[in-house]
């Protein structure tokens, strides 16, 4: 299964008793957004967020809307969502969170392109298992 199918959709793994979600693997990644956008995103501190924001344009007014939305529906993204360890698809705004790292790319990944084009991805690799029963 190609690495881009695995992001599409934050599948666990070829295999998934073998490794963690693809999304908890993803370090960062170039994204094209549809009115022709590019940026990188990945975890962000509270600070470096303020700054893009600060920054304006584009980017800034995506990562304003984005902390917009945590703060509103923060309560929801904690408490209203349930823990599901093998969750493959869907939007993971619980990402978003500042426990979380306000992590964009986690964001996105399993969002199946519906928010944006990954142009690259960053990923930290896994060792396969020696053996497999």
């Amino acid at each position: 299964m190609s690495s881009a199918r695995l992001m599409c959709a934050t599948s666990p793994s070829p295999r998934p008793e073998t490794g963690p979600r693809t999304s908890d693997q993803v370090e960062w990644l170039d994204i094209l957004t549809y009115d022709g956008a590019r940026m990188t995103v990945g975890e962000t501190t509270d600070d470096a967020c303020e700054a893009i924001v600060r920054e304006g344009g584009r980017h800034g007014a995506i990562y304003a809307a984005l902390r917009d939305l945590r703060d509103r529906h923060q309560h929801d993204l904690r408490d209203g969502m349930p823990h599901i360890p093998r969750r493959v698809s869907g939007y993971n705004l619980d990402a978003l969170l500042p426990e979380h790292g306000f992590n964009v790319a986690h964001a996105l990944v399993g969002s199946e392109s519906t928010c944006v084009l990954v142009l690259e991805a960053m990923v930290r690799l896994i060792p396969n298992p020696r053996a497999r029963s």
